[in-house]
């Protein structure tokens, strides 16, 4: 469910950012702070238990997975059409899935 509203907020946000003239990093930020709180209440139906391991993972996944592409991206979307930018955010779950395959043998 969390996924599903996770995504339709990105397209949204893809959609507005490509035909928007301003600063479409503001945006997104935006975006995640939502993002956030509806993570918040899922996570308070089923509270997690938090190690330091797992910190620092979320923490490198958080900043190498999730941030710096969106900053690229977010730069990136005012130089490509509406296609091309659907086709960069479709390829994102089916290149993660094959590098967890190949690196991780899951």
């Amino acid at each position: 469910m969390f996924a599903l509203l996770s995504g339709v907020l990105m397209a949204m946000m893809t959609v507005y950012a490509k035909y928007s003239k301003t600063n479409i990093q503001h945006y997104y930020i935006i975006s995640n702070i939502i993002e956030i709180i509806i993570g918040m209440l899922f996570m308070a139906l089923n509270p997690p238990t938090f190690t330091f391991h797992s910190i620092i993972g979320i923490l490198i996944l958080g900043i190498f997975s999730f941030g710096i592409p969106q900053i690229l991206f977010a730069r990136a979307i005012k130089h490509t059409t509406p296609i091309e930018a659907s086709v960069l955010l479709m390829l994102d779950p089916i290149l993660n899935t094959l590098s967890v395959i190949i690196f991780i043998g899951e």
